[in-house]
């Protein structure tokens, strides 16, 4: 179910994308990325590169935003549901054991 549920979003906002968004988008390697970067970098004489690690920003974002983007694009009730329940469910983990990823609604 979260397969179907990423194909019918990804063909949805595909198009907000910008161009140089190669995060798991379906085309977008990291090889592409690489190249790209060589491709912009070519021209210019840059004396620095910045790398910035935002492993745990997904913990950051406020979901009752995102969810609330989903009802306003119309995307209807159940597929809002469906989203809420997998940020609700949490995750499995390599030793077995599950971890919780219950937000806070910033709302209450």
């Amino acid at each position: 179910m979260p397969r179907a549920v990423r194909i019918i979003l990804s063909s949805i906002y595909e198009q907000g994308f910008f161009e140089v968004s190669f995060e798991l988008r379906k085309g977008h390697s990291p090889h592409a990325a690489i190249r790209e970067w060589h491709k912009r970098l070519a021209g210019l004489k840059a004396t620095w590169v910045s790398d910035a690690n935002i492993s745990g920003s997904l913990a950051s974002i406020n979901h009752w935003m995102l969810i609330d983007l989903l009802r306003q694009r119309r995307h209807g009730d159940t597929l809002v549901r469906l989203v809420g329940k997998w940020r609700k469910a949490g995750s499995q983990l390599p030793s077995s054991t599950r971890e919780s990823r219950r937000y806070s609604n910033p709302r209450a």
